[in-house]
């Protein structure tokens, strides 16, 4: 199974979020007056390309008969964001693949959002797909919102006669590869795996451990004027660890955990650059807000970068998680060793 990629343009899956003033609902009781989850997928519209992704793979049978099954359903534009549009753009994929991504959007347990512990970050919860998915709760007393890997639950407990489903903005990405796995898997990234090879950061990331990596896509380069050929002609010796050390993190956080913590201000997640302690990197959030990448040089000069687009952070590795970045922390001018002011 080794990089496969649960979701190339869907790993859906996994989420639970929402806002409510209601009474949570306080148990699931199996109840023969709901329908069937395949029943209820087909007859919703929102679930379109989630069903005939259910049909092409030979599951229907499966999630109508499985008792006990929680089920995190993309909703039409979270496969829309990925690509997918029509039900015949699944005939470019791979069937055994795909048949491995939506079992690893169903849990054979039923798990309805009030058994979900406030303040909950990153718990672990078993799919039918033998991975686990990571369960996150906000809960300030009259808000409450659920997270699956990072991914927001934008309308759960949808009771359906043998279990729940809950519908997610997004689709879930994992490969059961390493971080190197999702880089080199995407073309948009040769720019930063140039410059982690270059720099001594890239066999590091072939290790089990908990690895998050803030990358810029090639665009962030080539609108600084960084070519390919600029990374290869670098000597490493020459700049200080700030330049591409401030993408690298022995941690492995969620978008939305920060704000899972959050009470109405801004929380952080910052370290030291290893090797260049004066200065600092991480991510800052609250919730109801966007993720930014944020840097931080100890005579102030600092940049905050956002974490975006939604549908391109948040790839789950065997070993870590990619968020995508949408700028640079630090120039090669700004890194030279002989031009820093300590």
């Amino acid at each position: 199974m080794k990089n496969f990629y649960l979701l190339v343009s869907l790993c859906f899956c996994l989420s639970l979020s929402y806002n409510c003033s209601h009474d949570d609902i306080q148990a699931y009781e199996e109840n023969a007056k709901y329908r069937e989850a395949g029943a209820y997928l087909k007859n919703n519209f929102d679930f379109t390309l989630f069903y005939a992704a259910i049909e092409k793979t030979g599951l229907l049978e499966e999630i109508n008969t499985k008792k006990g099954i929680t089920i995190f359903a993309p909703n039409n534009k979270a496969f829309n964001a990925q690509g997918i549009y029509h039900v015949s753009d699944f005939d470019n994929l791979n069937v055994d693949s795909l048949r491995i991504m939506l079992n690893y959007c169903i849990l054979d347990q039923v798990i309805i959002s009030n058994t979900i512990p406030a303040g909950s970050i990153d718990d672990r919860y078993h799919t039918v797909a033998g991975l686990d998915v990571f369960i996150s709760k906000f809960d300030n007393g009259w808000t409450k919102t659920s997270y699956v890997n990072g991914v927001t639950i934008t309308y759960p407990d949808q009771i359906v006669a043998n279990g729940v489903v809950h519908t997610i903005e997004n689709v879930l990405k994992y490969t059961d590869g390493t971080v190197q796995d999702i880089l080199t898997a995407r073309n948009e990234y040769t720019y930063f795996v140039a410059a982690l090879k270059k720099f001594g950061y890239w066999d590091q990331l072939a290790n089990p451990g908990s690895w998050m990596l803030l990358a810029p896509n090639n665009d962030q380069f080539e609108k600084n004027g960084i070519t390919l050929s600029d990374i290869e002609a670098m000597n490493p010796a020459h700049y200080k660890k700030r330049l591409f050390g401030c993408y690298v993190f022995k941690s492995q956080i969620f978008t939305t955990d920060l704000g899972v913590v959050s009470t109405g201000g801004t929380q952080s997640f910052t370290v030291p650059i290893e090797g260049d302690e004066t200065c600092t990197s991480g991510i800052n959030a609250g919730y109801g807000s966007g993720a930014v990448g944020f840097y931080r040089e100890s005579n102030s000069v600092w940049s905050s970068i956002s974490i975006k687009p939604l549908y391109k952070v948040n790839y789950l590795s065997s070993n870590g998680i990619v968020h995508n970045l949408d700028g640079l922390f630090a120039l090669p001018s700004n890194a030279l060793i002989s031009t820093i002011q300590q």
